[in-house]
């Protein structure tokens, strides 16, 4: 089976439970991103006040959501 996508429902519950873990350190670390490329969270970072990293952290937050709707089981 090269090539061929397992679908979600035949994978292991401990990996689906690791990717949702994942993607919702994605949407964590792209809020955190976000709040501080537009100034909402202050700190000495080279990343305040840059809008490239809010940019950035938006991809991030979208990436999250994508992986957690894909991978998420309806019960």
């Amino acid at each position: 089976m090269t090539g061929a996508r397992m679908p979600p429902e035949a994978m292991p519950v401990s990996q689906r439970r690791a990717i949702l873990i994942l993607s919702a350190a994605l949407v964590v670390a792209g809020a955190v991103f976000i709040g501080q490329g537009l100034g909402l969270l202050q700190g000495r970072s080279f990343m305040v006040n840059d809008r490239s990293w809010a940019v950035i952290g938006a991809v991030l937050v979208v990436v999250g959501l994508g992986l957690a709707s894909r991978f998420r089981t309806t019960r």
